[in-house]
């Protein structure tokens, strides 16, 4: 028997050595009150052995003690309308289990997590209308709240209190819609004609947040509290006007008021319009607007109409010459907070105008100058009654902490410039409500709610980078941004507002934005899960993730360069929302270094000209291994068969059959072209695929196929160096690539390339098919090699482009390509049946290399590479899958004489030597020695998928004899638990290296009082390794809502989660939950960047000096980067320094001497330093040549 009293740890152990059906251990020793995990292993006298599940128990308490109250108060805390704080204080030296809340003697909840407070402990909980449940006319009247402390040994004390909570008015949202804000109405006589009426139209609702219990101590959780608004009607509007009364409206659950106001007879002036809006009870608001009446003649009215469908937002400007002289328009300026407009051009015949814009800021403001003409002028003449319109589109930008201030349509007002000297009027037009009457702000989050796709980028160092140098071009990027967000009906998010370029806050902030977005699938709240995301510049732009790992770092020791630690470049660490690195979000980068490099991909997408046709598969050479040219040439061939099987044609080619390098090139020119996916198989570089194909000789273009790239090599996919192969193939019009940041096992690429493509042609984007690739790879039980593969291969390009259907019909256009949601049935099934498809052998040089369709592979080091087959069963809401057994097995066949290959984790690089490679030999026996593995996936929704691994295949090394079984049947028992983990947060993000870290838990009981256990267990992200396992914990007599937190001591700087189970005491799981958060931080900061002198002669040396300091909680390591750009943008030199193990609050500067011999005009520096993964903000600096000075010979003949 092995016990322990921490999650996951069973570190103590007692043993009966008799041969008994029957055996009794008694355990001594154990602390009192406290919670013990236990599993039971029994073995007979031939080996045969037997495990039970993990128990657990909790052993009594050491001495009665009855707790009392010191004290128990009830104060009222912002934030929230009518939320109380229910404190019950208790000394430190009670035993104290928990203390439950009542409201007039029904629960209310609990907290098992006291916040110490000098000699006390407080136990607190947070009131409010929406956390009980009750409407306002039973919340907001007299109760009796009490509080019941109970202890160790079941003994309680208690507090009561008298609560008499005043009423509190609901929030009234209210606004005059018309007359509009600034409007001006003009007369000829003295007086207003009879007859003449205003409409008035006024919007007013009540607004009900209703909020989720928030996870934390009850002063830290307010923050972070996740409210919806519920929209209610308000009981009554009176509207009034010049002092008078207008009408009377109730309450409509339209929420739009209207009347007309008869202005006859009205003097010229300022008149006010006034509703009075009545909420509930006496809750009452006003809300005013101006109406002028002036006596004269307008020249020009102009109005707006804001059109909102789906996530684009149509503004339509429309000006009118309501005078009797003709008004020539030369353009029309507008602006936006939180849109991005797209640049437009009409050029009709009648009316033809150019929309542009000025995005120059590090926020999200936009003015717009819309020019005006004709076909025959650059202006367009207006008549008395004469109008135009004119319209551009925006698409909502999300920024760091989105608020409904944050979207304006009409920052400022609207003007009409005329030509010459008329005057340029201004209207103050904001738009308050789309042509549907929906207020613009909830049409913007209506747009969010309904995306399943962001894209992201960080504007302000957009624009330091390029914009500055070529305006014309980052504006163009911008609204190329918006136009391929309206394509696929995406969200726009700049992240330009967190303090530093830190991956993990931008993970958080992405996080927060996707929580109430949609899955691919479409699900509501699915987005999480399994949705689209593109990042929108390199890592020096949006940062990329370092990720660090010590098995794989031990895993590739023996590699020419050592161990493959840290993994740069990663953007899985975005795709992964749940915990652990097993991605969610099929994620995308567009990763160029200059602004052509960034819009060209968008471009092709927007093309949408791809089609899942044709073909080409290449394996390279490895003139120094034929085993590692075997692995090549078999995983190509596996990518060709599973090609073909959709495709119409594929060509494959075997590099190795072609005498020369040029042979090679010239064979893959001829065929690349044209084709619609292109893999490659063997070694690489930053900058090559093996020795054949480098950047310099990547095709053109390819010819309106604009192909999905795969390369599956070493180094492939890294970014980070001028001319990489990745970006020559998105330079040349592929629509996408795919490649390996750094070194990669030639066994995980052999076994991924087949996976890739199966998932791909069953209905999925090429990004959704990595994503689905690498959960298969991460499985249950991950090869170290299998999980660095995870890690290190990026797609680069649109995550949305290259839809293949299974039966390879039209590619899907439009919106984010929505496959079909998975199948949940009400009920799981019992039972699950299952067929393997039949293996397959390809032989080459001796070696048999055996596969299932559909399959991967087992890769563990120095044993025969097995198939494996991976099947999924999804399973409903409400539903916890404890034991799944295999109850039948059958339908055997044998083979014999097979030779398999040895799993060997060598990188497919084309730069490694190989030395003192040991030889590898796999043990004797019948080998896998397991039958299935399993794991479940949690989603959003509450529902699960259960991942089956399943290994049919055994092989004996030593008599080369296999058995494979085809027919399996397995037994599923569920639960339906009435608990749930409803909330999980630490008490923030990032934490200094051994700082504590507290986490915290809501957790919800529709049932009968239960006790559970709840067991937390800290975990590396990068790996999921277990790295503490906290005390266990018994939550007793848990009923209704309660609050539990726990507390870690910290570790080393990291990626972490914790990963909370909640069991019943017999074992079975009731919920899990996980909470990401990082220890030691990465930041630094430019202190100082000059340039001197600055104006200079041309030839003058400028001294350029560039300071910074490393302002994180870890020592950095990277490179001081500075930029000299000439007037036209173009980067006539480059200076870099690298630096490694800057400690945490130390400075470092460089200095750099820059020879301007025939530098004409002004040159812009831009000086930044990299590191980590991340970068700094760009500094920049001016530089002009100054004027040469002439001396004036005058000869004068006398």
């Amino acid at each position: 028997m092995r016990f322990g009293s921490k999650a996951g740890l069973l570190d103590n152990q007692r043993s009966d050595p008799a041969q008994s059906l029957a055996h009794s251990i008694v355990l001594t020793g154990l602390q009192p009150s406290t919670t013990y995990a236990y599993r039971v292993r029994s073995t007979d006298a031939t080996g045969n052995a037997a495990s039970s599940r993990e128990a657990f128990f909790k052993t009594v308490a050491a001495s009665p003690s009855s707790p009392s109250l010191s004290e128990f108060t009830i104060t009222r805390v912002p934030g929230l309308r009518g939320l109380y704080r229910l404190s019950a204080a208790i000394p430190n030296t009670a035993k104290i289990v928990r203390v439950d809340f009542y409201l007039d003697g029904k629960p209310l909840g609990q907290d098992y997590a006291p916040l110490p407070d000098g000699g006390l402990n407080r136990f607190e909980y947070l009131l409010a209308p929406s956390f009980a449940g009750l409407p306002d006319a039973d919340f907001f009247r007299q109760h009796t709240i009490e509080a019941v402390a109970v202890g160790e040994d079941g003994l309680t004390g208690r507090g009561q209190v008298l609560f008499d909570p005043p009423f509190e008015c609901a929030e009234i949202e209210a606004s005059v819609v018309q007359p509009l804000r600034g409007k001006t109405l003009f007369i000829q006589g003295e007086v207003v004609p009879q007859g003449t009426t205003q409409h008035i139209e006024v919007s007013a609702r009540r607004i009900a947040p209703l909020c989720e219990y928030p996870a934390g101590d009850t002063r830290s959780a307010i923050e972070r509290m996740n409210c919806i608004e519920e929209h209610a009607m308000v009981a009554s509007v009176d509207i009034y006007a010049g002092g008078r009364f207008v009408c009377h409206l109730d309450g409509n659950n339209s929420h739009t008021y209207e009347c007309d106001w008869d202005l006859g007879g009205l003097a010229t002036g300022t008149y006010t319009v006034r509703a009075d809006v009545t909420g509930d009870a006496s809750c009452k608001q006003t809300v005013t607007q101006d109406l002028s009446i002036r006596q004269g003649e307008a020249r020009l009215d102009v109005t707006r109409e804001v059109t909102r469908a789906g996530n684009v937002f149509e503004v339509a400007l429309t000006v009118e010459n309501v005078g009797r002289a003709a008004y020539t328009v030369d353009r029309i300026e507008d602006s936006v907070t939180g849109f991005q407009p797209i640049a437009k051009e009409i050029t009709d015949v009648g009316l033809a105008y150019t929309v542009a814009m000025d995005c120059r800021s590090s926020g999200t403001d936009c003015a717009l100058d819309i020019e005006v003409g004709d076909a025959a002028d650059t202006v367009i003449t207006l008549h008395p009654g004469g109008r135009l319109t004119v319209s551009y589109q925006a698409l909502p930008v999300l920024d760091v902490d989105p608020d409904d201030d944050d979207w304006v349509i009409g920052t400022d007002p609207v003007r009409v410039v005329g030509r010459g000297e008329q005057e340029n009027p201004a209207f103050d037009l904001p738009c308050v409500q789309t042509t549907d009457r929906e207020p613009l702000a909830d049409a913007v989050r209506s747009a969010w709610g309904g995306s399943n796709y962001l894209i992201v980028t960080n504007r302000g160092v957009l624009w330091l980078l390029y914009g500055l140098d070529t305006p014309r071009g980052y504006h163009s990027l911008l609204s190329d941004m918006a136009r391929l967000a309206r394509y696929r009906g995406a969200m726009l998010g700049y992240v330009g507002g967190l303090d530093a370029n830190d991956p993990d806050e931008i993970r958080e902030v992405i996080r927060d934005w996707g929580s109430d977005m949609r899955g691919a699938d479409m699900a509501a709240g699915g987005y999480l899960t399994d949705g689209y995301l593109l990042i929108v510049g390199d890592s020096v732009v949006v940062a990329s993730k370092l990720i660090y790992d010590d098995d794989i770092a031990d895993a590739t020791a023996d590699w020419q360069d050592g161990g493959i630690s840290p993994i740069r470049l990663v953007d899985n660490y975005y795709a992964n929302t749940s915990g652990s690195s097993k991605p969610e979000l099929a994620v995308g980068r567009l990763p160029g270094d200059t602004i052509s490099a960034l819009r060209r991909p968008i471009e092709t997408s927007l093309l949408d000209l791809h089609n899942c046709s044709w073909g080409l598969v290449v394996s390279g050479t490895d003139d120094d291994d034929d085993e590692n040219e075997g692995d090549f040439r078999e995983g190509s061939r596996q990518i060709r068969n599973r090609l073909d099987d959709e495709f119409e044609f594929v060509r494959l080619i075997h590099w190795d059959d072609f005498p020369s390098g040029l042979d090679r090139l010239n064979e893959f020119l001829q065929w690349a072209p044209q084709m619609d996916a292109i893999f490659y198989q063997d070694h690489g570089g930053v900058r090559s695929w093996d020795s054949t194909l480098e950047t310099s000789t990547v095709p053109n273009n390819f010819q309106g196929s604009y192909p999905v790239v795969v390369a599956l090599a070493c180094w492939t996919g890294h970014y980070q160096a001028e001319d990489s192969i990745a970006e020559a193939f998105l330079d040349s019009e592929a629509g996408a690539y795919i490649g390996s940041t750094e070194p990669s096992a030639i066994v995980t690429n052999v076994e991924a390339g087949p996976m890739y493509v199966e998932r791909w042609l069953a209905g999925r984007t090429a990004a959704q098919a990595l994503r689905q690739t690498k959960r298969a790879l991460w499985g249950d039980d991950p090869e170290d090699v299998e999980r660095m593969w995870v890690h290190e291969y990026n797609y680069y390009g649109d995550p949305t482009y290259a839809y293949c259907p299974d039966n390879n019909a039209a590619q899907m256009s439009g919106l984010a390509a929505a496959p079909d949601p998975p199948v949940v049935a009400a009920v799981p099934p019992s039972t699950l049946t299952l067929m393997i498809p039949p293996y397959e052998v390809s032989s080459e040089g001796g070696i048999d290399r055996v596969s299932i369709p559909g399959g991967g592979m087992l890769l563990t080091e120095g044993q025969p590479m097995v198939p494996t087959f991976l099947m999924t069963q999804e399973i409903p809401a409400g539903y916890q899958v404890q034991d799944v057994t295999l109850a039948e097995r059958s339908g055997l066949s044998t083979a014999s004489g097979l030779v398999l290959p040895i799993v060997r984790h060598e990188p497919a690089n084309s730069s490694v030597v190989w030395a003192n490679q040991p030889a590898i030999t796999a043990n004797s026996g019948w080998y896998p020695e397991r039958d299935f593995g399993w794991q479940i996936d949690e989603r959003p929704d509450g529902a699960t998928t259960l991942v089956l691994r399943l290994y049919p295949f055994y092989y004996n090394a030593a008599t080369r004899d296999a058995r494979f079984y085809t027919n399996y049947r397995f037994s599923l028992r569920y639960t339906q638990p009435d608990v749930r983990l409803t909330d999980i947060a630490t008490d923030k993000l990032a934490y200094a290296p051994g700082e504590p870290v507290e986490v915290h838990l809501i957790i919800e009981s529709t049932g009968a009082a239960r006790d559970a256990v709840v067991a937390a267990v800290v975990r590396r992200e990068a790996s999921s390794e277990p790295v503490a396992g906290l005390l266990l914990t018994t939550m007793a007599a848990l009923e209704g809502r309660a609050t539990f937190s726990t507390t870690w001591s910290g570790g080393d700087p990291d990626a972490y989660y914790a990963e909370i189970t909640l069991r019943e005491p017999g074992g079975d799981l009731i919920n899990r939950a996980t909470a990401a958060f990082v220890v030691g931080s990465s930041a630094a900061e430019i202190s100082s960047f000059t340039a001197t002198p600055a104006s200079y002669a041309p030839g003058q040396p400028v001294a350029i000096h560039l300071s910074f300091a490393n302002t994180g909680s870890v020592p950095i390591a990277g490179a001081a980067t500075v930029e000299v750009r000439d007037p036209a943008g173009g980067v006539v030199q480059t200076f870099t320094h690298d630096f490694e193990g800057l400690a945490v609050g130390a400075s470092l500067g460089f200095d750099d001497v820059w020879t301007t011999t025939g530098m004409l005009g002004t040159h812009r520096l831009l000086g930044y330093v990299t590191y980590d993964g991340q970068a700094t903000e760009p500094a920049v600096a001016l530089v002009r040549s100054s004027p040469r000075t002439y001396l004036l010979l005058v000869l004068i003949d006398l």
